[in-house]
């Protein structure tokens, strides 16, 4: 597990089951962001890195609403396996779990261009609001990002505006 924007450590806790484990951490995210009133996202790390965590574990999490699918590494198993499902199923699986209880959706993937705009979107107020429009991202990813902006109100800097992000 990661958190994004943390301002102090953090140190891992413990628990009973992985669900449990993940869901402490979650909290200690959340109740720092809560505390400090600056945005933190705690996510989840390609889930299927040795098949640890299980579908009703991701489904049974509050306050998580990012994981990694793809991140390179052989020990994470993407497409599954005979017997356990791929991550992109599980994502599904989660999202169909999350709408039948009212929960948000969760966010696929750091890889993907659309996690960083929903980042954006969730610390940029502008963004969220609609003033700010994300016309184009491309990214490398963990390498680096380029975020193409723009607003049609001429007293907003939209570059400005997601400047640090």
């Amino acid at each position: 597990m990661n958190a994004t924007n943390i301002k102090k450590k953090i140190d891992p806790m413990g628990g009973g089951s992985v669900a449990e484990v993940m869901q402490n951490n979650i909290n200690q995210v959340l109740n720092q962001r809560k505390e400090t009133g600056i945005p933190m996202i705690p996510h989840i790390n390609h889930p299927n890195f040795g098949y640890a965590i299980t579908l009703d574990d991701m489904i049974s999490l509050n306050g998580e609403r990012f994981f990694e699918v793809y991140n390179g590494h052989p020990a994470v198993h993407n497409m599954g396996s005979s017997s356990s499902i791929s991550t992109e199923e599980m994502w599904d699986l989660i999202n169909i779990a999350y709408l039948k209880n009212n929960k948000p959706l969760i966010i696929l993937s750091r890889t993907s261009p659309l996690f960083l705009e929903r980042l954006f979107e969730l610390e940029v107020p502008e963004i969220y609001d609609g003033l700010i429009t994300v016309k184009n991202i491309v990214r490398e990813p963990g390498e680096r990002a380029k975020v193409a902006v723009e607003s049609y109100d001429d007293r907003i800097d939209p570059v400005g505006a997601c400047v640090g992000m």
